[in-house]
């Protein structure tokens, strides 16, 4: 199952022991992003779908990157710092059924450089034209990117995609603000701890869970389809999400997550769920 919300209908999906508070409450967040949606600039979808698909898939970009630290962080340090690079993907929309414009937070994504370059999942943006599919439906919508403050960029650009393995790299315009970008580490062995920032159901913003890496797959046949599967807790919403490590670097980002149960059919019971992270190589397989 990827993991980007499209439903304006959330409900919450909490563990208490895994989540630190931000510094703004949702509804005053939310608020402060509907205002700006009628005084900010967006970018509209046909727009969107006539500029993406002219993106060549998986053509590598050049892009100049911050250090990566190698200190060791409290889980409480990292998420203060590393919370400031974590976006999310929202949309402006026409329900149909008032005369109300709406906002709702689909997915998660982050800063790679000061001035703009982001990063998030290929299906983030599939159903607006990459790779040629286009969703019709969305064409009277408006996509935007928000940060924990609350403030809003419109999308410039997508500069690179891979399909196979669910990436995409874009633009957005910072405006006079000055953003945080998140370190790309080195990829994470088996047992290593992780820790994910995400915005499950497009509500619990900024939700941080703690685990570790269960499983790394490998494929010799195409490197890009390889995923690490991790035991942080994430739901739909959570798509382009972090994947830190402990010194607060880019490991992976979140990407699907796969039920298994007793049996095919019925009853059904649920013993485990695999949740499979995009490596921080395949981002690397992008850029130069």
């Amino acid at each position: 199952m990827f993991l980007s919300a499209v439903s304006c209908s959330v409900h919450a999906q909490v563990n208490e022991r895994e989540v630190f508070n931000i510094s703004s409450d949702y509804d005053l967040l939310i608020k402060k992003i509907e205002k700006q949606t009628l005084h900010t600039e967006m970018t509209e979808f046909d727009m969107f779908l006539s500029d993406i698909s002219k993106v060549r898939a998986e053509e590598r970009i050049s892009v100049k990157l911050p250090d990566s630290p190698q200190e060791e962080l409290s889980a409480q340090e990292l998420y203060k710092l590393r919370s400031r690079g974590v976006l999310m993907v929202g949309s402006f929309y026409d329900c149909g059924k008032c005369d109300n414009m709406h906002t709702a937070i689909n997915a998660t994504a982050i800063v790679l450089t000061e001035d703009g370059l982001c990063l998030t999942n290929y299906h983030v943006f599939a159903s607006t034209g990459l790779g040629g599919a286009a969703d019709t439906t969305m064409l009277k919508k408006h996509v935007y990117i928000s940060d924990i403050d609350g403030n809003i960029f419109p999308i410039q650009e997508v500069l690179t995609y891979s399909e196979t393995g669910d990436v995409a790299i874009f633009k957005i315009n910072p405006k006079n603000i000055r953003l945080s970008p998140i370190p790309l580490g080195e990829d994470a062995m088996v047992a290593s701890t992780v820790h994910a920032i995400s915005h499950p159901k497009g509500k619990e913003l900024y939700y941080y869970s703690k685990g570790t890496v269960a499983r790394n797959s490998t494929d010799a046949k195409n490197p890009l389809r390889e995923r690490m599967y991790v035991s942080c807790e994430y739901a739909v919403g959570s798509s382009g999400g972090p994947i830190l490590d402990n010194n607060g670097n880019l490991v992976g980002i979140v990407s699907t997550t796969r039920p298994l149960y007793t049996s095919a059919k019925e009853p059904m019971h649920l013993q485990m769920i695999l949740r499979g992270i995009v490596p921080v190589k395949t981002i690397k397989a992008l850029i130069y």
